[in-house]
């Protein structure tokens, strides 16, 4: 339990009375540490200001875990497609997380041709798709730019869609066209966001073939 002081502290007053530690299942060791401290049967009531508090600790943490968890799952994909590359004797390099164009570097054999890789990738938890950034929609006319879209499964190894930089673009443009075009369900117009799907209702046969065919990485490796 935290000591009274560090209690008063956070919550900006002392609290009295007696202090009950409140677990749930999936909370952060820091987030199970400040629910220890809230009294369940104690003199401060929601007037103190104590269970707002709470909301938004409970909210900033949970933000912390969810950013901490997908840069995970964004790492595993990179490690998968860079693992793949190599199976197929090409040397794959992991880039610096800052750079925002392409997460992984492809040679061939005697560093004579290369490609550059985006890599996304889905939480096993999402079976929608793939959420992307915007600038997806931007072309960047560079014909040894690619995407590979990363499928992560519970058991065995995950699926992968690899597309050329501009024709994902393109397609992604097409469906946020239709998507827009659509209107709600009260019939108003939908309006611009900030980000852009990729998802499985929307795929169509081109988009399966692409499944684990490495082939387009293979021609500019040649």
């Amino acid at each position: 339990l935290l000591g009274e002081s560090l209690l008063k502290k956070v919550i900006g007053k002392p609290c009295e009375g007696k202090l009950q530690a409140r677990f749930d299942e999936g909370m952060l060791e820091t987030e199970r540490k400040f629910c220890a401290s809230v009294l369940l049967y104690n003199k401060c009531n929601a007037s103190d200001g104590l269970w707002p508090r709470l909301i938004l600790w409970r909210l900033k943490m949970k933000t912390i875990k969810e950013k901490t968890s997908n840069n995970i799952v964004g790492i595993a994909g990179e490690y998968y497609v860079c693992a793949e590359l190599c199976k197929r004797g090409y040397l794959s390099l992991m880039t610096h997380k800052n750079n925002p164009l392409f997460d992984v570097v492809v040679t061939n054999a005697d560093g004579s041709k290369m490609v550059a890789i985006q890599v996304k990738t889905m939480s096993i938890r999402n079976k929608q798709g793939w959420k992307l950034g915007k600038d997806i929609s931007i072309k960047q006319n560079n014909e040894n730019l690619f995407v590979v879209l990363v499928n992560l499964f519970e058991e065995g190894l995950p699926e992968f869609f690899i597309y050329e930089y501009d024709i994902l673009s393109e397609i992604i443009n097409i469906n946020y066209k239709k998507y827009l075009e659509t209107p709600k369900k009260d019939g108003t117009k939908k309006k611009d966001i900030d980000f852009r799907w990729h998802d499985f209702k929307s795929f169509t046969d081109e988009d399966k073939k692409r499944k684990n065919n490495w082939e387009s990485i293979g021609k500019k490796l040649i």
